[in-house]
């Protein structure tokens, strides 16, 4: 859009300002055409152009439709919620029930996975690549270098290995 064509725009939206104005104070469409030498056809492009009208009673029964949809949808989240709660509130009265059952029964209630537990070793590595790949096999993993007075001392690190319940060679 050149300079020219946007100032055209702007004077035409300032025409229309000051015809809104003289309208909104009373003075008639007509007499503003003959005040302006405009023809009622040009003030109204105008005013349609910088102020588009909806006739009131379009206008009007558009909005009520579009308030009575959402106060329908009002009512249907209203009831869903409801649904949800009733849902939500036997749910923990359920939960609720099995904790009172388990504390009866004295069973544990786990609530956390228990803490990886490690376990360390350090080596001076005398046999060098094949050395580092047999303990790798065994679930070993480079934690760091250290360096000792006589040398360096690698750490290694792995998983502990869980407890298992001892096997007394019958069954129970």
């Amino acid at each position: 859009m050149t300079e020219r064509e946007r100032n055209m725009i702007e004077q035409e939206r300032n025409m229309a300002e000051q015809i809104k104005e003289f309208l909104d104070k009373g003075i008639p469409k007509a007499d503003i055409a003959k005040a302006t030498d405009f023809s009622l056809e040009y003030i109204d492009s105008l005013l349609e152009k910088f102020y588009p009208q909806v006739p009131a009673t379009e206008q009007n029964s558009d909005i009520q439709s579009q308030l009575n949809f959402l106060k329908q949808q009002v009512q249907i989240l209203q009831n869903k919620l409801e649904f949800e709660n009733v849902q939500l509130k036997q749910q923990l009265n359920t939960i609720q029930a099995k904790g009172a059952n388990m504390a009866e029964t004295n069973e544990p209630i786990q609530t956390q996975q228990a803490v990886q537990q490690w376990e360390y070793m350090s080596s001076r590595l005398m046999g060098g690549m094949e050395e580092l790949k047999k303990l790798g096999d065994q679930g070993w993993e480079v934690v760091d270098g250290l360096r000792m007075d006589a040398g360096r001392e690698t750490v290694f690190k792995r998983p502990k290995p869980k407890k298992k319940e001892p096997d007394y060679g019958h069954s129970r």
